[in-house]
């Protein structure tokens, strides 16, 4: 039985590494988890926040990590775009997650995530940077891919921005100097951005420039939408919520929410997006915190789940029968 009195660990399971509470690093075992946390494993309650499309046989290999290794007294998982609208009191909405590894389009009704309206692009921070970079070498700037990317990292994260109106942003940048600022790296050099700022993360919403084929943040929001039940559609267009540490870019919100407005107009058949727009209230949610929206929600889901020890799945359960307790723990 687990052991009431002892906080539960949050783990978030992602695809760059195993975060714990609100760190912003990964780790690379759970045992790190437990020592930057400087708890012990053995009878505490793990709350796993779980990627969508975990396979059974991965979840049965976490849940004997947990169980086996670890020795904790029980576990409960829940899928990650879930735990994000628990953190901002939701239960319904689409779910935008930007990482570093890719984008992901989750529609969530009344707490379940639509597994045949789910969508994902391999597009996503690292493309930022890595794009970054190519422009600056494109500019003379003699910077190799290996040692500088870590320094255009950090340049990405504290300057670069969306354009809402790319042309007109574009227009600016060739005919005025307002938007160039610099940038020193951690050897003393330093770099003069322009319009390297907005045309960098603009791979988000068209991956094209970089030739990639994927269809690009807005598309992807748009199109897990469409692929939604047409009941509840209005409800995930006026619901979109942007997480995850790729969307932290100045203008990522009102970028989306004007592109998908237009792709909504398109689609009704009117001239304008603002046409579109009467009829269909479209609105992105962007909390200043999003990085952490997950964590946040599995905090709270944790703390309303205290005194609930029947929700858990117990070591007792596990050790016998493995395959009925990864079961009752798989979310949706």
């Amino acid at each position: 039985m687990a052991d009431l009195d002892k906080p539960a660990v949050v783990i978030d399971q992602g695809a760059s590494g195993i975060r714990a509470g609100r760190s912003q690093g990964g780790c690379e075992s759970w045992h790190s988890v437990f020592q930057a946390l400087g708890v012990g494993a053995e009878g505490r309650r793990l709350l796993i926040c779980e990627p969508f499309g975990t396979s059974a046989h991965q979840r049965k290999e976490r849940l004997e990590l947990a169980f086996e290794e670890h020795r904790v007294s029980a576990v409960f998982m829940q899928l990650q775009p879930v735990l994000t609208l628990y953190a901002l009191g939701l239960l319904t909405g689409l779910v935008l997650d930007c990482g570093e590894m890719g984008c992901r389009a989750a529609p969530v009704i009344d707490g379940y995530v639509l597994p045949h309206a789910f969508k994902s692009q391999a597009v996503g921070g690292r493309h930022v940077a890595a794009r970054l970079l190519d422009l600056l070498r494109r500019r003379g700037y003699a910077l190799s891919r290996d040692t500088s990317l870590a320094a255009v990292t950090a340049a990405k994260e504290k300057l670069c921005y969306l354009a809402v109106d790319r042309e007109a942003e574009a227009k600016l940048a060739r005919e005025t100097t307002v938007g160039v600022t610099t940038y020193t790296l951690p050897d003393g050099h330093r770099l003069r951005l322009g319009a390297e700022r907005f045309m960098a993360p603009e791979v988000l919403f068209d991956p094209q420039v970089m030739g990639l084929e994927a269809p690009g943040l807005a598309q992807l929001a748009h199109d897990a939408i469409q692929a939604a039940d047409i009941d509840c559609r209005r409800a995930l267009y006026q619901r979109m919520v942007l997480a995850g540490g790729g969307s932290l870019f100045p203008g990522c919100s009102a970028r989306l929410a004007k592109d998908v407005r237009t792709l909504h107009a398109s689609l009704a058949g009117v001239t304008s997006a603002e046409a579109g727009s009467k009829k269909m209230k479209i609105n992105v949610d962007a909390v200043p915190r999003r990085k952490h929206l997950v964590f946040m929600g599995a905090a709270a889901l944790a703390d309303i789940m205290q005194d609930q020890g029947d929700a858990w799945v117990s070591a007792r359960e596990w050790a016998e029968d493995p395959t009925r307790a990864a079961a009752r723990c798989g979310s949706n």
